[in-house]
């Protein structure tokens, strides 16, 4: 079952009940699939915390995708980069000059217009949405779908029934997603 903080503003309590519980976000985790700060700045000063996906190899490499390369995408940049073993290793946007320009910045080899072609050509183990939010709900089923894990921008998405359906979907492919 999916659990952990979820974005303010959800009115269901059933999403609610699903989400609260146990942290799905723990500190200083031995493998890190995703991340959160808590009162970052643009240099990247802040806590970091590690969505926990269980322990692999000391060598293990998590792979990381960002769909979103505009300022928010950049602070989540800052912050991965932070995580030891973990690697952005691709970045999305539907205008090219983003996502060659941000690429460019974090040193990022896979530089990418179209979702699906990033999710089958890099296969992220996890995936960050820094999207407008009404983007939120398509693009986190897609991933899901996909087999990656899901770090979502807030808000989770822009109504109640489409929350419960990525939790859902979650649940069922033994995925972990978040919001933050």
């Amino acid at each position: 079952m999916v659990r952990g903080p979820t974005a303010s503003g959800l009115q269901s309590e059933g999403v609610r009940g699903v989400l609260e519980g146990e942290p799905l976000l723990k500190q200083k985790s031995e493998r890190a699939a995703g991340m959160a700060a808590e009162s970052a700045d643009e240099r990247g000063s802040g806590e970091i915390f590690c969505l926990y996906a269980g322990s692999g190899g000391a060598n293990e490499v998590i792979k990381v995708g960002i769909i979103g390369c505009g300022k928010m995408a950049d602070q989540h940049a800052v912050q991965i980069q932070r995580i030891k073993g973990a690697e952005i290793t691709a970045v999305c946007d539907s205008e090219a000059l983003m996502a060659e320009q941000m690429a460019d910045r974090f040193q990022v080899a896979g530089c990418f217009t179209d979702v699906q072609t990033m999710l089958t050509t890099v296969r992220p183990d996890v995936v960050h949405i820094t999207t407008p939010p009404f983007s939120h709900y398509s693009l986190a089923k897609t991933c899901l779908e996909a087999g990656c894990h899901v770090y979502v921008e807030k808000p989770f998405t822009v109504n109640t029934p489409e929350a419960e359906e990525l939790i859902g979907l979650a649940e069922r492919k033994a995925l972990k997603i978040t919001a933050g």
